[in-house]
Formats: structure tokens, sequence, C-alpha cells
């Protein structure tokens, strides 16, 4: 490309997007200048493109090297939170009473069947299940790959910003998503059984290890602890004043806290069972631990997720932890990290591990 080709660009955009045409190739643009024709400026013109050359080299290094503040969002890169981008970070951050950071994710995968028949999981339903956490006083992360979502819990949480973090994020930097293919094989191999699962909810349901474990390495709100908690956990609760997240009686911080679902599962049970039945033993809606332990527990999870890909066996993360806590799993896998499970009243009580944590706040 000549420089006359150059000089006829009409913006000072289109001059820039040349030169990070040549940035992206490592051209050294101004030792390179003198191997560009420029026989067909005059010398006024050459000094004077010369000059703007230097202004957009200068212009795309700050912009490379410092983020742009905009009112109210800030967006730089983190390398704590790893090929994503912090959509909103507050500038302060006030000491929290509730020693767990609250972490949560949005992936915008489509509606999806869940539950039973015709019962669908639609964007609409999260924005709406997302308003349980206006009035929640933990510093609160969430994940999304939906700067519409993002944009959402931003404008939602607009009085309590102090404790809130929005990370942007590309869904197929995370490993769980870069697992599709394979788990849409699996899936689709004659007759693994049909329930109703599908291939870019299993990776958004194991994708939740992966983002609380950056969020224990990145540690912006200096807690202890963490928690996940899924978008629609809370739904039930009508949580209307001011709560807290606390964890429960009797936690043991070596341990990760989930939820009985069933009592009745034997640890018996084959793993090739557990998968291909869609049995639940604990529910990942809500878990918990302390941040070293958190981050123990996703090295753990992910071993466990590769091995049973191997093998050709995955559903969602409630299988694979009964996997992984099942004898013949245990004998596999020895998990080093163990679950506190917390037992309801009664069976099939999904929400019972956070009715204990949650502690209105006078």
């Amino acid at each position: 490309m000549s420089l006359c080709t150059v000089y006829s660009l009409t913006t000072f955009y289109d001059l820039k997007m040349v030169i990070f045409n040549y940035y992206k190739t490592k051209t050294a643009y101004m030792t390179g200048l003198s191997s560009l024709n420029t026989r067909c400026l005059h010398t006024n013109d050459k000094r004077l493109l010369r000059i703007l050359l230097a202004a957009a080299c200068l212009s795309l290094f700050l912009q490379k090297t410092f983020f742009e503040p905009d009112p109210g969002i800030a967006i730089r890169k983190s390398e704590s939170v790893l090929d994503a981008r912090v959509f909103f970070t507050p500038n302060r951050t006030t000491e929290s009473a509730c020693d767990v950071t609250v972490v949560t994710a949005f992936f915008d995968i489509g509606p999806f069947e869940k539950g039973s028949p015709g019962n669908y999981f639609t964007r609409t339903k999260y924005y709406l299940w997302s308003r349980s956490l206006v009035h929640i006083q933990n510093p609160l992360i969430v994940f999304t790959d939906s700067e519409r979502f993002a944009s959402h819990m931003k404008e939602q949480h607009n009085r309590s910003m102090e404790n809130v973090r929005i990370i942007l994020l590309n869904s197929n930097s995370s490993w769980a998503f870069k697992l599709r293919n394979q788990i849409e094989d699996i899936f689709n191999s004659p007759g693994y059984p049909k329930h109703l699962q599908n291939t870019v909810n299993a990776c958004a349901q194991l994708a939740k290890y992966d983002v609380i474990a950056r969020a224990a390495h990145d540690n912006y709100f200096k807690t202890r602890y963490f928690a996940w908690v899924d978008v629609g956990y809370l739904r039930e609760s009508r949580l209307e004043s001011k709560f807290c997240m606390k964890v429960p009686n009797g936690f043991d911080d070596k341990k990760i806290v989930m939820g009985l679902i069933n009592s009745s599962l034997s640890m018996s049970t084959p793993v090739n069972d557990i998968f291909k039945e869609n049995m639940v033993w604990v529910g990942g809606g809500l878990f918990l631990g302390e941040k070293s332990v958190i981050i123990q527990h996703e090295k753990q999870f992910k071993q466990a997720v590769d091995y049973f890909i191997s093998v050709r066996l995955i559903n969602t993360d409630q299988q694979v932890i009964y996997d992984m806590f099942s004898k013949e799993g245990t004998n596999v896998l020895k998990p080093k990290v163990e679950l506190q499970i917390y037992r309801p009243p009664g069976d099939n009580e999904w929400f019972y591990l956070g009715t204990i944590m949650t502690h209105m706040m006078t």
C-alpha cells in the first residue's frame, strides 16, 4: 500500500485503522515510513502526514496501555480474571459485615427446557430472577458474556454499586465452553439417554466452577469466603429488604458446603448410572468455601470433568459432583477437598441451604 493510498483516507479513524493493521503485524511504522511511496505528495503534505501518523501511534499506545474512563463504567483489561474485561468496578468499596463474596453468572445461551417438558428457561426469566439480588449486602461479582445483561445488572444495582463488580467475558475463554464439541458428541452418541439437557447449558453449569475460582484468585473485595449463587437461586425468597449471606453454623472451612437434595441415593451407585439417569444428590445452585479451598476444588472438579469425558460420560455439574464422591468415583479421582453436606428436613428442598445462610439486615 502506498502512502498516496493512506493519504486518501478521509478520517483520522480510517488512518488509525490502517496503522492498527500494521501494528498487528508488528510493522514499525515510524521507521517504515521511508520505504513507502511518497512521491505523489508535496513536502508539506509529507510533514503533515508524519505528524498524523505519530499522533495515531501515540493514541493506539495509550489505548492499549491505559483504560478509557466512561461515566460510571470502567473498562480495562484484568489479568486476574483472564480473557475478560471489567465492565463495572467500584471506585471505592465499603467494608461489609458479610465476609462472603457472592459470585454469579449469566451466559446468554438462549432458551432451553429444564425440569419438565415445556418448562423453558428464557432470558426474560433470568432478567426477572436477577432482581432477587438487588438487596444483597455481600460483595457481589457478576460474570456474563452479555453486555446487555451487564448493563441490566448495573442499572439494577445503581444505588449500591460500591460492592458490585461486573465482568464481561467471552464464554469460549472458559475451559467449560471449550469442551462444547466433546460434550455434544457424547450427547449425540447412539444410545446415550436424551434428558431435557443441551450442550451449551451443560457447559454453562460446568463453567460456574471456573468463574468462582477466577473470582477467588482475584479476591477484589478481600473476603475470606466465596459463595456461588445461581442467578435464579433466590427467586422464591421474595427478599424485599437488605440481607446478607453468611457461612452456616458448624461450617468446616476445609470443606465445600453443599445442600442435600436426595437422601435416598446410594454412594455405591455406578458412575454410568448417575450420568445417564440424570441423578441429583446435592444441588449445584449454591455452594460455599474458603478462598483457597474454592480454588483447589475447581482444580479437582475440572480433573473429574476431563476424566469423565475421556470415558464418554458427561452431564451437568450436579452429576459430576455425585460421581466424584461416589465410591467408584472416589477410587479413581481421589478428591482431596471434601464436601460438607447440609441436610434439610425433607428431600427435594432445593433452596434450604440458601434459607439458613440468608440473614435479614436491621
